[in-house]
């Protein structure tokens, strides 16, 4: 088999998880860990996919403002939000989505779907969720039932 270093993984495929932090710091050092290298025109942009842009500009200190410990200042749609536009400003060209709206309200989640083509821009995306996906969410669709992987993608109710 062949190896490959960690480092190597972390450069092609970027992991939010439903329990991926927010770490105690800024906005801005929050988000600077999906790219260290990234200028504040990146992190805006990454925020504006995430639509989570507006928010931020409307705070006093913007990219500056205290994220709180464990994300105590945002609601749990804009830390997830946050969470993703990190995951976004990451190089890597494989996203995977483990249950990126848990915890989240039914409009939120919503939002949330609606918002993913747009915000990943063309990049690959696996995603695990127990959400009901709105249609036109994902181009493909299996369904893990009784231990074997069903192929739901020519089906209209999807997740019904």
């Amino acid at each position: 088999a062949r190896e490959c270093a960690q480092a190597d993984w972390h450069r092609r495929i970027v992991l939010l998880s439903q329990d991926s932090p927010l770490f105690l710091g800024t906005l801005r050092t929050n988000l600077l860990i999906g790219n260290p290298d990234a200028d504040d025109g990146a992190l805006w942009q990454a925020l504006d996919a995430a639509r989570l842009g507006d928010f931020v500009r409307g705070l006093p200190d913007g990219l500056d403002t205290w994220a709180g410990e464990t994300g105590s200042q945002l609601s749990a749609g804009q830390a997830r939000r946050l969470c993703l536009a990190r995951a976004l400003l990451a190089p890597a060209a494989v996203i995977v989505l483990d249950e990126p709206t848990a915890g989240l309200d039914g409009a939120a989640e919503a939002a949330f779907f609606a918002d993913l083509e747009h915000a990943v821009r063309g990049r690959t995306v696996v995603l695990a969720t127990h959400a009901a996906l709105p249609e036109g969410a994902v181009h493909r669709c299996h369904v893990l039932r009784n231990g074997r992987l069903h192929d739901m993608s020519s089906h209209a109710a999807i997740l019904a």
